[in-house]
């Protein structure tokens, strides 16, 4: 028995959208996950306790703030990152980010210390694959696809 012979259709796509594509989706796996807990989380106000040497590892350390905050008079901390501690100081007044399901789940609310981490991450990434792929001409114009 012969089959019938299959009919293609062609889309093209141009290479430029699709990289696009694939650096915006990139783009909301790092950042819908902050965006979500910025919605979701309630937010209060806490003080730099102090700030601790932390040595992940044995990797090199730093000094990374410890926040006090308090919901309900209930008293929680947390430790912040080091991206934070050149913008804060000891007893500076902070905003904070908690989780109201899990409260010892709380963030200092600064663009360094909440948004910066998945940015630091992705526009390295995306500017250096970018000026690669485009100086090196890896990027053809179109790209046919057969469905």
């Amino acid at each position: 028995m012969i089959k019938p012979e299959r009919k293609y259709e062609q889309i093209v796509v141009s290479k430029f959208l699709l990289y696009y594509l694939i650096m915006g989706t990139a783009f909301c796996f790092l950042i819908l996950p902050v965006l979500w807990k910025s919605i979701m989380f309630k937010k209060a106000t806490g003080n730099v306790r102090q700030f601790v040497y932390f040595n992940e590892n044995n990797h090199g350390g730093a000094f990374i703030p410890l926040v006090d905050y308090s919901i309900e008079d209930k008293w929680f901390s947390f430790y912040g990152t080091d991206v934070e501690r050149d913008e804060l100081n000891d007893g500076q007044r902070v905003n904070v980010l908690y989780n109201p399901d899990n409260p010892k789940e709380a963030y200092i609310y600064t663009f360094a210390g909440f948004w910066s981490t998945p940015l630091m991450f992705f526009i390295p990434i995306f500017v250096a694959s970018s000026s690669v792929l485009l100086a090196v001409g890896l990027i053809p114009k179109k790209i046919v696809l057969k469905i």
